[in-house]
């Protein structure tokens, strides 16, 4: 039994967990820093994928929503997190609430909720999918979330159903007249 904070993948099983940990060592992050693997291969704990940034990986495309979610998409394998802004908004992150659910999200759902200083922060699912891993590493360094809200500070991964959901959301500078 795990109470409602203890970070979990979708399906306990270890074919699921095995592949989990296959998805996260292809990963180019791990290449770079491969203690951050060990990390993941001893204790089952998630680590943070590479910084979001068009610079890094020209496959890599990251897009932004109006209500402060980031969405990066990489091989079909979609990271989202609050935005750098938004965690400035909130305040201090205490704790992350992922809502139960069965793993599917429609666009605009509400997938977690973080609690921090200035109160109840609702985090929205940018695009449908299917939910592959939250990142548990938040539960034991809560702090990402505000140093390092587009890096470490990433909050779930997900496989996108539609990927035409992308063209409502916006590139980086469309955001930042947005938030400007």
């Amino acid at each position: 039994m795990t109470d409602d904070l203890t970070p979990r993948l979708l399906d306990t099983s270890s074919a699921a967990k095995a592949a989990a940990l296959m998805r996260a060592a292809n990963h180019p992050y791990f290449f770079k820093n491969p203690s951050l693997f060990w990390i993941k291969a001893h204790t089952g704990a998630l680590s943070k994928p590479p910084t979001v940034t068009e610079k890094e990986s020209s496959e890599m495309a990251t897009y932004f929503t109006k209500t402060h979610e980031w969405i990066s998409i990489e091989n079909g394998t979609a990271t989202i997190g609050v935005t750098d802004h938004a965690q400035k908004q909130f305040g201090m992150a205490m704790f992350v609430d992922f809502l139960e659910n069965k793993g599917t999200f429609k666009k605009g759902e509400i997938v977690a909720v973080i609690n921090a200083g200035r109160g109840a922060f609702e985090v929205h699912a940018p695009v449908s999918g299917q939910l592959l891993n939250i990142n548990s590493v938040i539960d034991a360094t809560i702090g990402y979330i505000n140093s390092a809200p587009m890096d470490g500070g990433w909050l779930w991964m997900m496989t996108p159903s539609d990927e035409s959901e992308l063209s409502d959301l916006m590139h980086e500078q469309a955001y930042k007249a947005f938030i400007a």
